[in-house]
């Protein structure tokens, strides 16, 4: 019998560094995991590109877009405004439509007479390096 309870007793503590290596094997394999999810994500998203302001035009009170480069070679193909149920005059649709280079530090100025500074809640900026959204 004593011999018995050494067996189960060897037994048991054989059993259990197995039961901890799995459990350490489990915990690094969801490191990894988790790593490699948290890198795809970042590879995903692109890093901005550009800033935003916006302003009220002293002299008539409509809404002033300013859009400046934080990278070089960023070309602006659109800005969408509230999804875009804020438009543009002609004149700001023609240089979008023409698209509007920019080097680092450089800006373009979009304005709107249909909304107000504060009709403003969304404005998506369209580059050639992807969309990036302003929420005020």
């Amino acid at each position: 019998m004593l011999v018995q309870l050494r067996m189960g007793a060897i037994v048991r503590l054989s059993r259990l560094p197995l039961f901890f290596s799995i459990r350490r094997l489990v915990n690094k394999l969801s490191i990894v995991i988790f790593t490699a999810i948290t890198l795809s994500m970042t590879a995903c998203s692109t890093p901005e590109d550009v800033e935003l302001w916006i302003d009220t035009n002293p002299y008539y009170g409509t809404l002033i877009i300013s859009v400046q480069a934080v990278m070089n070679d960023v070309v602006v193909k659109d800005i969408i405004v509230n999804r875009g149920n804020c438009g543009f005059p002609d004149g700001t649709k023609t240089d979008l439509e023409r698209t509007v280079q920019l080097s680092f530090g450089e800006s373009y100025r979009a304005y709107s007479h249909q909304c107000s500074i504060n009709d403003v809640l969304e404005v998506e900026v369209v580059t050639n390096n992807g969309h990036s959204f302003f929420d005020f």
